[in-house]
C-alpha cells in the first residue's frame, strides 16, 4: 500500500514546488485549481476569476439583503421621478413662454386675470352667443349621456342672460363690486347675488375685493368653500348672519343650496361665474371638466347628480326671477 502511494505523493510535492512562471502559464491555459494554495497576488486574482466562472447562473452566498436592495430601488425611482419633474417643468415653462408685441420672449403670468376682448372672454359676447356657449359647455359635459330632450330641458333661456358686452373696463377683481347690486339684506342667509369661483383661493381674492360694499351698503360678504368650514358650521353661519353676496366654489354651493335652513332664494337675484380668472393651463372655470361638471350639477341641478338646490335655482333662471351674469 505504501510503495502505491509514493508516486503520488511526489507528484504532489513537484507541483507545490513549481515556480511562478509556470504556474503562470498554466493559468493562461486553464482555470485554476481552487484547491491548491495561493501564495501571491497573482494567485489571488486567479482565484477571482475562477470564482467568478464558477458562481454563473447559480446565487452567490454574498447577495445583497432584500432591505437593502429595496432601499436602492425605491432611491433609484426617486431619482428617476425627480428627473421627469425636472423635464416637465423645463417643458412648460417653454410652452408658457411666447412672444410679445415688441418680437421678445415673456413668459405668460398665471394664474391671473384675463384682460378684455370678446375672443378672450366669452362673457363680453351678447346673450344669444353666450347661450350657444352654454349650450356647448353642456354637450362637453354630459355628451351623449344625455337625450335631446334631457338637453332641451337644461337651456338656460337668452332672456336670463344679463348682457354686458358693452362694459368697457378690464374685467379684474378690483372692478367686481361695479357688477353686483347690493341691496340691503332683508333676512339671514339670503343674500342677493352668489358669485362662483373655480378655487378656493379665488374665492378669498374676490372676498377681500368686495369687502369695502359690506360697511358701504350692509350685508356681510359670505365666504363659502371647503377646508375653510364645515357645511353645518357654514349652515349656523348663514342662520346668523345678514349676507348680500355669497361667494364660493360651485360644490360647496350646491351644498349650502340644498342643506335646510342653507342658503336662501328669497332675495336671489343674479349668479355671478368668475370666467375672468384662469388657472395656470390658462383655463377658465368652464374650462376645467370637474368644474365644470360641479356648476351645471351644483348650481343648476342638472344630470344625474344634480342637487336639489340647483334644480330650484334653474326653475327661478327659467322664469326670469334669477339672472346669468358671466365676468
Amino acid at each position: 500500500m505504501a510503495d502505491d502511494l509514493e508516486p503520488n505523493f511526489l507528484l504532489d510535492q513537484n507541483v507545490s514546488l513549481a515556480s511562478d512562471d509556470e504556474l503562470g502559464a498554466t493559468a493562461d491555459a486553464q482555470p485554476t485549481n481552487p484547491h491548491r494554495s495561493l501564495e501571491d497576488e497573482d494567485d489571488f486574482a486567479l482565484e477571482g476569476e475562477w470564482n467568478g466562472l464558477t458562481t454563473q447562473g447559480s446565487p452567490s452566498q454574498d447577495t445583497e439583503d432584500p432591505k437593502a436592495t429595496k432601499k436602492r430601488k425605491k432611491k433609484e425611482r426617486q431619482k428617476e421621478n425627480k428627473a421627469k419633474k425636472r423635464r416637465l417643468q423645463e417643458e412648460q415653462q417653454q410652452e408658457e413662454q411666447e412672444p410679445s408685441a415688441s418680437g421678445k420672449v415673456e413668459a405668460k403670468a398665471a394664474p391671473r386675470d384675463h384682460p378684455t376682448g370678446a375672443s378672450a372672454n366669452p362673457a363680453n359676447q351678447s346673450p344669444a352667443d353666450i347661450a350657444e356657449y352654454f349650450i356647448k359647455m353642456q354637450h362637453k359635459t354630459f355628451g351623449s349621456g344625455v337625450s335631446a330632450l334631457e338637453l332641451a330641458d337644461m337651456l338656460i333661456p337668452e332672456s336670463s342672460i344679463i348682457d354686458a358686452s358693452q362694459y368697457a373696463k378690464a374685467r379684474t377683481k378690483d372692478t367686481l363690486p361695479e357688477f353686483i347690486r347690493q341691496d340691503k339684506p332683508k333676512s339671514n342667509g339670503a343674500p342677493v347675488a352668489v358669485i362662483v369661483a373655480g378655487a378656493a383661493l379665488r374665492v378669498a381674492d374676490l372676498v377681500r375685493s368686495c369687502r369695502p360694499l359690506r360697511g358701504h351698503r350692509g350685508g356681510e360678504i359670505a365666504k363659502l368653500f371647503a377646508k375653510h368650514m364645515k357645511v353645518a358650521e357654514q349652515v349656523e353661519y348663514l342662520n346668523q348672519t345678514a349676507v348680500s353676496v355669497a361667494i364660493g366654489t360651485p360644490d360647496r354651493l350646491g351644498k349650502l343650496l340644498s342643506a335646510e335652513d342653507g342658503l336662501k332664494l328669497t332675495n336671489l337675484e343674479y349668479i355671478i361665474l368668475d370666467l375672468t380668472h384662469r388657472d395656470a393651463k390658462n383655463r377658465t372655470l368652464l374650462d376645467i371638466p370637474e368644474t365644470r361638471k360641479e356648476v351645471f350639477a351644483s348650481l343648476f341641478g342638472q344630470g344625474s347628480t344634480g342637487s336639489n338646490g340647483g334644480k330650484a335655482i334653474m326653475e327661478h333662471v327659467k322664469d326670469g326671477k334669477i339672472k346669468l351674469l358671466l365676468y
